[in-house]
């Protein structure tokens, strides 16, 4: 409480003014200090705080990827080469609607891909696409009828010819951290031994 009141004190007679001076409770300490610091910290630190859940929501897309690949080149492993499909879909097409719906919406972005091959061969001549009994464009997804990775190499032995089927998922992501953006490209690369030989 302010007092405006002139008082004299008792004994000496001198006067004593408390014009404009507070009486109340008085703030001690550095809490204003703490607001300014708080206001400079608190940027770098909600920066900080997007990055990890971006970083967090990456890591969860890039984990999407994977189980899909796995799970599809797993499924393509196990189908025959010549098996005939109710929908008429090559066999391409459905390893890769196995892919698609595994992801669970991770390779329905823009920029995404996806690649499904099944190949045999290895050593210097490379890879090839499975070429019977039906053309070699029903075993990959690839517009020019070639594998989704021609220079991965594979043990062959005489019971083994190298068929193996091959995965590729790939998709755009984002880290944001308040003030910037890093672009990254999320990737899914699995090669599973081929059960079939026919």
């Amino acid at each position: 409480m302010l007092t405006n009141a002139v008082s004299v004190e008792q004994g000496d007679g001198r006067a004593n003014l408390f014009r404009g001076r507070h009486t109340g409770p008085r703030v001690h300490g550095d809490g204003g200090a703490a607001i300014v610091e708080l206001a400079l910290v608190m940027p770098i630190v909600l920066a900080i705080i997007l990055a990890t859940i971006s970083s967090g929501m990456a890591m969860d897309q890039r984990l999407s990827l994977d189980h899909a690949a796995r799970e599809s080149a797993r499924y393509g492993a196990t189908m025959s080469s010549s098996q005939l499909f109710t929908d008429e879909r090559t066999w391409a097409a459905n390893v890769s609607s196995v892919a698609l719906a595994r992801a669970g919406g991770d390779l329905d972005v823009p920029g995404a891909t996806l690649c499904v091959s099944l190949v045999e061969g290895s050593g210097t001549g490379g890879v090839q696409v499975v070429s019977g009994p039906f053309p070699a464009s029903s075993y990959t997804t690839k517009t020019d009828g070639k594998p989704c990775d021609p220079a991965e190499l594979y043990p062959t032995t005489l019971y083994d010819v190298g068929r193996r089927v091959q995965v590729r998922a790939t998709r755009p992501a984002s880290i944001e951290f308040g003030v910037d953006v890093w672009q990254i490209t999320l990737s899914a690369s699995v090669s599973v031994k081929s059960e079939s030989s026919s």
